[in-house]
């Protein structure tokens, strides 16, 4: 039985003549300085020659069709095995993809907390939950009025509406109220309902035909007779403490917890998680004078015109130009950002270079004077704000944004917390175990050090 697959005479590339002996059923490492051969060795001999061979073996109309490397310069192989070969390259394009994108669970994280999170008051820590009518009554009662109040709709609504229904006993005119009349069908405004402030819980069962077809209510109690229109939301979510104006989101879909549509992703960074700032040290010397060069973007051709006119403005306004520029005043950076008489200042040339973004080399040129900073608003999570207090459970300890920022031993420790203490309905334990299984796969091949909002274009 063959032990070795022998390579005898390899002259591919840089390999002079090379013979080597390379066991079989066991792992067989190459290594060494760039340019010695590695991967001449590896990828174009051993793998090409397979390749060849197998690629040879097709009926001759399949061959027509295949793309057969070259006979490998090399006196022999033996055995030529099946082979298969994984290269080194890196498939990440763009800046935008994290760690959690590549292992997938950008997608269920967003899936998970769309379909069993809860959004929570920001202030008291409760549930937002749909307003009823007798709530909404309720905040806007005063506390202190213990009267009758009327409530009213407009007469073209009941007409065209409710003509099946006998006629109210009380209507008002839409002028200035001085009282309730007793029913009369000139008055531009009819009763629905009346009650007094401890009936407040009943009256949404009374007018409900009322609210579901959305109809402009109206009230006016005895004490005031102002009549005043009721703008309740029946799809509006509110905080249940007493007194909090808090409001929930009503319109949120799958897509507001993605970062990769305009609907989810940060308006600051664009779902980024990084913004692009210009770069002070690009931009000038803080060590330096001005008359030691030290404004460093005006050293640049197409800007080196203004250095002149600068240093005249600075002048007129006595600023040193032999002081260390990071020891100038304040009227030194106000002159030198916003400008001055004929100086357009810093201001103006970047709205000029940002104009122009359409040729190539000025778009080079921008680059390589800025810098990626966190994005101030999203924290890098590339998330709006939006679902910031959307939470999975009642401890509140995560909501998406804050589960993102932990490392991959982080968020498995949680998760795994979640699935044994918390109670779970068959959908979202299967959507958890999916999940965990992603992390502890992470975790157990050494990864677990990363943070799940890692770019994946930094990771080695």
């Amino acid at each position: 039985m063959t032990k070795y697959i022998k390579i005898r005479g390899a002259r591919v590339n840089n390999l002079k003549n090379v013979n080597l002996d390379i066991p079989i059923n066991k792992i067989t490492c190459f290594y060494g300085p760039s340019g010695s051969g590695k991967t001449s060795l590896a990828f174009h001999t051993l793998f090409a020659e397979s390749k060849r061979r197998f690629l040879n073996s097709f009926p001759t109309y399949l061959k027509f069709f295949s793309e057969r490397p070259a006979p490998v310069d090399v006196d022999s192989i033996h055995p030529v095995l099946p082979v298969f070969g994984l290269p080194q390259i890196n498939p990440v394009v763009g800046t935008r993809s994290t760690a959690a994108d590549i292992m997938h669970l950008t997608e269920l994280f967003q899936s998970f907390f769309y379909n069993f999170s809860k959004e929570f008051c920001p202030i008291h820590k409760k549930e937002f939950l749909i307003q009823t009518f007798d709530e909404f009554l309720k905040k806007k009662l005063s506390s202190t009025v213990d009267d009758i109040f009327y409530i009213f709709i407009k007469k073209n609504d009941f007409i065209d509406l409710f003509n099946d229904r006998p006629f109210p006993t009380r209507s008002t005119s839409g002028q200035k109220i001085t009282s309730i009349n007793d029913f009369n069908e000139t008055d531009d405004f009819w009763e629905v309902s009346r009650f007094k402030k401890k009936q407040l819980g009943k009256i949404e069962s009374k007018i409900s035909e009322f609210i579901k077809k959305e109809v402009d209510l109206y009230i006016v109690s005895e004490s005031s007779f102002k009549l005043e229109k009721l703008n309740f939301n029946k799809n509006l979510r509110v905080c249940v403490t007493e007194n909090c104006h808090q409001l929930g989101h009503n319109q949120v879909s799958a897509l507001n917890f993605s970062p990769y549509n305009a609907i989810g992703a940060c308006e600051n960074c664009s779902g980024f998680g990084e913004t692009l700032d210009w770069d002070e040290d690009k931009l000038f010397d803080p060590n330096k004078t001005i008359n030691e060069n030290g404004i460093l973007f005006l050293n640049y051709k197409r800007f080196d015109g203004h250095l002149s006119v600068l240093k005249r403005e600075l002048k007129k306004n006595k600023i040193s130009l032999d002081t260390p520029i990071g020891k100038l005043p304040k009227a030194f950076w106000n002159i030198l950002y916003e400008g001055q008489a004929s100086y357009p200042g810093f201001n103006s040339f970047f709205s000029y270079l940002e104009a122009r973004r359409y040729k190539m080399n000025v778009r080079i040129f921008i680059r390589n004077i800025q810098k990626n900073s966190l994005c101030a608003e999203c924290g890098g999570t590339r998330l709006s704000k939006v679902i910031d207090n959307y939470y999975f459970e009642s401890k509140l300890e995560y909501s998406l944004p804050s589960l993102m920022k932990g490392t991959i031993n982080e968020v498995l420790a949680h998760l795994v917390a979640v699935q044994q203490t918390s109670i779970l309905d068959k959908d979202s334990k299967v959507a958890l175990k999916k999940m965990i299984k992603i992390l502890e796969t992470a975790q157990k091949i050494g990864l677990g050090h990363l943070l799940l909002l890692r770019k994946s274009k930094t990771v080695s």
